[in-house]
């Protein structure tokens, strides 16, 4: 599974540089998809904007976004027409840095990639071919689309997601800032690669109207291409002047806890002077594999509190809202007690309104190695997603 685009965006942390990963579902033609999305076609589909984010287990212990996992549950949601966006927490794969002790400075790799993610899928305009060739028109495209974000965690990934605040709050970081700052490289190199994935969507889609044989004498409409972005969106010189505020900025947090207060308090001047105004909302979803459960977590992360094994994500920062969950385990688990699991899945399933549901895999083991598991693994997030996609379109 090749990705469409590999790129480096910066933490918004601490401008660390972290690889990533988007890749595009193969959907060029508007035809009904009855034979995977059940009643949905194409058309109804396309008229929501959908996206995952699936986080990757702990990188000392070889994590990465290359984790089979990680791969087939992204190859599974790919398949129902979802965007999904794979990136490496510092010191994973050619991320830089290193891991931290504390798992925040994680938190906001994953804080970072969100804002990105979000801000690519309200920019993105995929394209289909013309009315007159599908029975299910299509609704105008336009960047008021609804997002619907699936935010996934594997083993450590989902430590780190369940400490996520809401996305709403999580977006409001590129609300304002200045040029040249980490901020507004984020949300430049979002746009810019929309706008490059939104003209090689109208490229396959003239492609797709060719013949078998026009499409593959036309390289330039290749369909299983592999585009790797380099550089910054802003000019060396306004980033370095950037780079020098961020080191000042950090000596001093080392020495005033309340830097970060005052500097939240300063002018900030907008990327656009109508982007302030025009923050995207996204509608959350929460997708759990293999949980880490203390002790184990507390040992990996022990600043974290242990709020995991009582709450869902939604549950810890969004009490007045629940939002769709699936968490799937194994029985088998080497680092989770499966009654312990079952346990904390059943209190979160029962409780009043809840939308949390949970999947339990006999015979699976933390890594997903035995015979025949990965595919019930692929199972339930199939069937969840398409649920999660039925829902929304009702």
């Amino acid at each position: 599974m090749k990705p469409n685009y590999t790129f480096v965006i910066p933490s918004l942390l601490d401008d660390t540089p972290l690889d990533c990963r988007i890749y595009l579902p193969k959907i060029t033609r508007r035809t009904s998809t009855a034979g995977i999305l059940g009643d949905i076609s194409l058309a109804d589909q396309i008229s929501s904007k959908h996206g995952a984010i699936i986080a990757h287990p702990y990188a000392p212990l070889g994590g990465s976004y290359d984790d089979p996992v990680v791969g087939l549950t992204a190859k599974e949601l790919l398949s129902l027409g979802f965007i999904v966006g794979l990136f490496n927490f510092r010191g994973a794969g050619n991320s830089k840095g290193r891991t931290s002790w504390s798992g925040r400075p994680e938190l906001e790799d994953y804080i970072t990639f969100i804002n990105f993610f979000v801000h690519f899928l309200d920019n993105f305009q995929p394209s289909s071919v013309s009315p007159s060739t599908s029975p299910h028109p299509l609704p105008p495209h336009s960047s008021a689309q609804k997002i619907n974000v699936i935010l996934g965690g594997y083993s450590y990934g989902s430590l780190v997601l369940s400490h996520l605040p809401p996305t709403n709050d999580i977006l409001q970081r590129l609300r304002s800032h200045e040029e040249g700052t980490t901020a507004s490289e984020v949300l430049l190199r979002a746009k810019s690669l929309a706008s490059q994935a939104t003209q090689e969507s109208k490229a396959n889609v003239t492609a797709g109207s060719h013949s078998r044989k026009e499409r593959r004498n036309d390289k330039g409409h290749a369909h299983s291409h592999s585009v790797t972005i380099g550089g910054e969106e802003t000019s060396v010189d306004v980033r370095r002047r950037s780079h020098d505020g961020l080191r000042r900025s950090l000596d001093i947090s080392r020495r005033f806890k309340s830097a970060r207060r005052k500097s939240e308090e300063h002018t900030t001047l907008s990327l656009d002077s109508s982007y302030s105004s025009s923050i995207p909302v996204a509608s959350t979803a929460y997708l759990i594999i293999a949980p880490l459960q203390p002790p184990v977590s507390v040992i990996i992360h022990f600043s974290f509190p242990t709020a995991f094994l009582r709450k869902t994500p939604h549950d810890s920062y969004e009490s007045s809202n629940f939002h769709r969950t699936l968490a799937v385990f194994g029985d088998q688990d080497i680092f989770s007690s499966v009654k312990k699991q079952r346990a904390w899945a059943e209190k979160m399933r029962s409780e009043s309104g809840s939308l949390f549901e949970y999947q339990e895999v006999p015979g699976a083991g933390h890594f997903w190695h035995e015979e025949g598991v990965s595919q019930s693994l692929r199972d339930a997030v199939h069937r969840w997603a398409l649920d999660l996609i039925s829902c929304e379109q009702s």
